[in-house]
């Protein structure tokens, strides 16, 4: 077993940081939020501050499942983005297994992790643009894209700066 190159370590620790990142992003409900802070939306929660609720016909503080929210823009968006984060967990257990491994192991460990990590990049990609555009068209000023789109968004060029150090890192190592 031979010591990982620079580039394979570097790989590593972006993957690490990115899935972090990308983590936060998603599981956190700060997709979109309203300028005047009493209301926020993420892929799977919506918060608010003294919302009036005609069914019960009583002001709400809190968070709520937005499962009644089915739009197919929304469930879009969860599913690619969902798809893009399991395989950044399987680009970063690739990543962790290529340390350990022996030296035949690396290689296709290393294939691994770059083909899950340009995947995670792609499915991101595309859930973000989905989100991004129906937000745009839903064309209301007084909401604006929150933290969570944007670590989502760090996440996805993570994922894809770490896969492009792995390409490298593999064409290098095929020399």
């Amino acid at each position: 077993m031979g010591m990982p190159s620079i580039l394979s370590l570097a790989s590593g620790t972006v993957v690490f940081v990115t899935t972090i990142l990308f983590t936060v992003g998603f599981a956190t409900p700060n997709w979109r939020v309203k300028t005047n802070g009493n209301e926020n939306f993420g892929l799977w929660q919506e918060c608010f501050d003294k919302r009036f609720d005609i069914q019960s016909g009583s002001f709400l503080t809190g968070c709520t499942s937005n499962r009644e929210d089915h739009t197919d823009w929304l469930d879009a968006t969860r599913a690619l983005v969902t798809i893009g984060l399991l395989c950044l967990l399987l680009g970063l257990m690739a990543s962790l297994i290529a340390c350990c491994a022996v030296e035949g192991a690396v290689h296709i460990m290393a294939y691994v992790q770059m083909g899950m990590e340009y995947a995670a990049a792609i499915f991101t990609a595309i859930g973000l643009i989905v989100y991004g555009a129906q937000f745009d068209r839903q064309n209301q000023p007084e909401y604006a894209l929150g933290y969570s789109f944007a670590l989502t968004v760090v996440g996805c060029i993570g994922s894809l700066t770490s896969a492009g150090l792995t390409t490298i890192d593999v064409v290098r190592t095929k020399e």
